[in-house]
């Protein structure tokens, strides 16, 4: 919008960290999402260039715009150098690392969930934090969990804990 009405002539680029079509359908009542839905196809084509964490998002982005958009992937993480050069960590057997904003469509119940099928000695660590915690938290007490899981919310390092994992779970 603001391309459309400032008048002024500057290179807009759009970005995206999400598949539109889960936020659309999880994230804004039905009235929004229908809003959304008209006016991307109008408004994003004006943009000079899109760019897209992943290729899921690109092709999603797409689906909804008729006239091609200029895009790329620019795909996460980047490492800075600092992590690079840490000295290697032992991994600790059982342990499962995810990494994610805790909303509906993120799916992290999904890992809570196989931890309950796998053998006493796998624990699960969950980083990150969103509207979804207070059911994760339901959902581990629910399944007898509370030994296993930890629910550490937002931490400022998470590489320390991927470079102790055995296994990144990305449900």
């Amino acid at each position: 919008l603001a391309k459309l009405f400032s008048r002024l002539d500057f290179k807009l680029i759009v970005t995206s960290h999400n598949v539109l079509t889960s936020r659309l359908n999880e994230m804004w009542s039905k009235r929004q999402a229908r809003i959304v839905r008209f006016l991307i196809p109008l408004m994003y084509p004006r943009a000079n260039f899109f760019l897209c964490v992943s290729d899921a998002v690109r092709e999603d982005f797409l689906a909804y715009i008729k006239s091609p958009v200029r895009n790329a992937v620019i795909y996460n993480p980047v490492f800075p150098e600092c992590l690079l050069s840490r000295a290697p960590v032992a991994k600790e057997k059982g342990l499962l690392v995810v990494s994610s904003r805790l909303t509906s469509h993120k799916n992290v119940s999904e890992a809570v969930r196989a931890l309950s099928h796998l053998d006493e000695s796998y624990r699960l660590i969950v980083l990150g934090d969103g509207s979804e915690r207070v059911k994760l938290e339901r959902l581990v007490v629910d399944l007898g969990l509370e030994t296993r899981v930890d629910l550490l919310g937002f931490v400022k390092d998470p590489f320390a804990y991927y470079s102790k994992a055995e296994t990144l779970v990305h449900p």
